[in-house]
């Protein structure tokens, strides 16, 4: 079998990965699945996703109050 990602063809330990949750197979190789695991944990997140109030014109974070 080969990588979803690059094609390379998997060796067992890469066989036999699966999903902690579902317990599907990831059919990705160690190189692939280690940047997929970087790229799931390294978002950005924007500020319109949290409510942020304005105090005379500037912004204040309710966090950092």
């Amino acid at each position: 079998m080969r990588c979803k990602s690059c094609n390379t063809i998997l060796n067992d330990g890469e066989l036999s990965r699966k999903e902690a949750e579902c317990a599907d197979f990831i059919d990705l190789c160690g190189r692939c699945y280690s940047v997929s695991e970087r790229a799931t944990h390294n978002y950005d997140i924007d500020a319109s996703d949290f409510d942020v109030e304005f105090n005379g014109g500037e912004q204040v974070s309710p966090w950092l109050q």
